[in-house]
């Protein structure tokens, strides 16, 4: 090999090694948070049919204990779920999918969660994607507390 292509596959290498460590991090954090989520969303499928048939009945009990597993794991890594549910709406929490005509409750208030959201450790990792409402008497005002 040429020694301009040897410098040239060893600064590769080395470039390589020293940000992989990084990536794998961040990778590792962004797909926990979407697995949970995968596991949440198969729970709620197949929630109707275990009443009739006890081998779904074990099938959901054993993707719920799971998801208890990976969601403490999550938690002992510093990853947190955001509590939309009831609060107002906070755009630097939530992202707003839609609003939902509810005169019952103050504008501006989160009235569905659709995707749970994400803190680690304090910093947002994913907005929790919401339902707003609209029409009702108007909301305080958000805080940045969560």
């Amino acid at each position: 090999m040429p020694p301009r292509l040897a410098r040239d596959d060893a600064h590769c290498r080395r470039t390589d090694r020293r940000r992989l460590p990084g990536r794998v991090r961040d990778d590792r954090d962004r797909g926990g948070a979407r697995d949970r989520d995968r596991a949440g969303r198969g729970d709620r499928r197949v929630a109707a049919p275990a009443d009739r048939d006890p081998a779904i009945k074990n099938l959901l009990t054993g993707v719920q204990a799971t998801e208890r597993e990976l969601l403490s794991a999550l938690e002992r890594h510093g990853v947190t779920r955001i509590e939309a549910l009831g609060k107002p709406f906070n755009a630097e929490f939530h992202q707003a999918m839609m609003e939902v005509e509810d005169p019952s409750v103050p504008a501006g208030t989160v009235v569905q969660e659709l995707i749970p959201g994400y803190l680690i450790a304090g910093r947002l990792l994913r907005a929790a994607m919401v339902a707003v409402s609209k029409g009702g008497p108007t909301a305080r005002p958000a805080s940045n507390e969560n």
